[in-house]
């Protein structure tokens, strides 16, 4: 069996960890298996539902927005070339697409920041 600590996901087992908090809750393996496949970080209380909750602070994840937001403008960088054969209608989605990511983040509350996407496949 393995143990998780409450509230946040710390994963113990009694063969690897020679301390074990007081306040662990045991689970079985297929829990233990499924928490850490599907990426979880948080459970509920009952252990039913393991789930991702962004643990960033303000900082960080406006820092990896821009990252990302950089790297989606580098990534496109030569679809803008003239001599790169797209349509009209893509070249103009695609100038769309790239100004949306300039303006993007914008000073508004984290939480209602919708990525850019692009409407067009390239």
């Amino acid at each position: 069996m393995r143990q998780v600590a409450k509230g946040e996901l710390e994963f113990y087992h009694e063969d690897i960890d020679k301390e074990i908090p007081e306040d662990c809750t045991e689970i079985t393996y297929q829990q233990w298996h499924d928490a850490l496949h599907s990426g979880a970080n948080c459970f509920d209380k009952d252990l039913q539902i393991f789930y991702i909750e962004d643990l960033r602070n303000s900082k960080e994840r406006i820092a990896d927005e821009r990252a990302w937001r950089d790297s989606e403008l580098q990534r496109t960088d030569k679809y803008m070339t003239l001599d790169y054969p797209l349509k009209d209608e893509q070249r103009e989605a695609l100038r769309a697409y790239r100004q949306a990511l300039r303006d993007y983040p914008r000073h508004k509350p984290i939480d209602s920041w919708k990525r850019p996407k692009l409407q067009i496949p390239l």
